[in-house]
Order: structure tokens, then sequence, then C-alpha cells
């Protein structure tokens, strides 16, 4: 039985960690509240579905990059891996990122 989209949303919601879901076109998925509250993300920008504009939020908070641009960029040639990255804020938190293929009937559906 297939989970109702309103069930889906709440088990993002109630997830301990900030969620940023994306589609193979680089469209935002789905999202959380964690993750607009750790990032300091506008309603406005995740309600948009533009991941580029979140990434230049997040980008800016931090104190270098060139480890989350690299992770990207590996992401893209190999959608099919899993990375775990380190990234330093500059207020000073280091926050762990997790990301793997996000898999519908055995294919890369997107992110998360």
């Amino acid at each position: 039985m297939p989970i109702s989209d309103t069930i889906s949303r709440e088990i993002v919601e109630s997830l301990a960690d900030g969620i940023l879901v994306l589609s193979p076109a680089g469209r935002i998925e789905a999202s959380n509240q964690k993750l607009a509250a750790l990032w300091h993300i506008p309603p406005d920008v995740l309600v948009s579905r533009n991941a580029k504009g979140v990434l230049r939020l997040i980008l800016s908070q931090l104190t270098a990059s060139t480890p989350l641009l690299t992770a990207l960029r590996q992401v893209k040639v190999e959608p099919g891996i899993t990375t775990n990255d380190t990234l330093w804020r500059k207020d000073g938190r280091v926050i762990e990122c997790h990301s793997e293929p996000l898999l519908a009937h055995q294919e890369t559906g997107g992110r998360v």
C-alpha cells in the first residue's frame, strides 16, 4: 500500500536531521524545517524548489566551500555514490553531511 503524501511529509518532519531531497534535475522534492533552521533558509527559498538558491545560502555560511563543491561535482559524475562530508560553518558549528542516491525501481531517482 503506498504511503500518502501527508504521512510522507510527517515522516520527513519528524526526523532529527535536516533533510533535503533533490530530483535528478536538481529540483527540491522535499525538505524539513530542521534543514531550514540549521541553515537559516527563508521559507520562500524552499517553496521555490530552487536547489541553487539553497546551495548559495549554505555556501555563504561555510568557512570553506571547497569540500561541499567537490562532493557535488563527484555526485554529478557518479550519481550512485554515497558521500560523507564535514562542513565547517562561520558560526563555529561543524555539520556532518551525508548524501546518498534516492532509488526508485532500482534506478537513481535523485538524492537525499
